[in-house]
């Protein structure tokens, strides 16, 4: 009886010892994983694009009016030297950002297309063609009322080579807008003159790949809104400029 009674003591000790050594070896491994996601964290870029004010106005150049993109709109438009805008690219983590590449995504052929139906619903022609179309490898030919031009390599990513934390350095790294954009821009707000859809303009998605100091790669998804909020106009059916800004969101859901 003794010697029962000595077996299942044993036997209950052990089944005990061999859970304990089962909760410390969990416990075990969720410290190493919150120790490592803490080491992660300690040189983890974190990369976002902040409100940025802009103005799409219509300026006269060697004798042609034209459509450009600026930070604010001067009180002399003619005279005074035109500072073009562009969306800042900070780095809000603990550590630094390197080998970035920013690819920019923007349904061009879907903005044409609208803003013909938008003529259409309002029963105004445009007076010029106005088409998208490519003409090569990666490049564009792209007609408005204001002229033909011709975009080489539009959609090619661009290349940085760091951003530096926050903290350290405000940012070092700026994204250039497309002109052909802020073109579409001004024809879209002339073109919702009449239903006043000046927000309903498609957003423009950026994907941000960049690396850490330990060489893990990251990527970023954020969508770009354009907001305007002050619309200039020369005469009752023609507008002279655009001013308002950009807003931007996290997109990681989208490819």
């Amino acid at each position: 009886m003794e010697v029962f009674q000595h077996t299942v003591l044993a036997t209950i000790v052990a089944m005990i010892a061999s859970i304990a050594t089962a909760i410390y070896a969990f416990i075990a491994y969720r410290t190493l994983s919150e120790m490592k996601k803490q080491r992660e964290n300690i040189y983890r870029p974190e990369l976002m694009t902040v409100t940025t004010k802009f103005a799409v106005v219509k300026k006269k150049e060697f004798g042609r009016e034209k459509i450009i993109g600026i930070e604010e709109v001067p009180e002399d438009i003619e005279s005074q030297k035109l500072i073009q805008y562009k969306i800042p690219l900070c780095n809000v983590g603990l550590g630094t950002a390197k080998d970035i590449k920013v690819t920019l995504d923007f349904p061009y052929q879907k903005v044409v297309e609208i803003i013909k139906n938008l003529h259409k619903e309002s029963n105004k022609e445009t007076e010029k063609e106005l088409s998208w179309k490519e003409i090569g490898n990666n490049n564009f030919e792209f007609i408005t009322e204001y002229g033909r031009r011709i975009y080489l390599n539009l959609m090619q990513a661009k290349d940085y080579d760091y951003l530096i934390p926050i903290n350290q350095e405000k940012t070092n790294v700026y994204i250039d807008i497309p002109s052909p954009i802020n073109d579409l821009f001004f024809c879209f707000c002339s073109a919702s003159i009449k239903n006043s859809g000046y927000d309903q303009f498609p957003n423009l998605f950026l994907k941000v790949e960049y690396s850490d100091i330990a060489d893990k790669k990251h990527i970023k998804k954020i969508r770009l809104k354009f907001n305007p909020q002050t619309i200039i106009f020369s005469t009752e059916e023609s507008i002279e400029s655009v001013q308002g800004y950009i807003s931007s969101t996290s997109d990681d859901s989208k490819e």
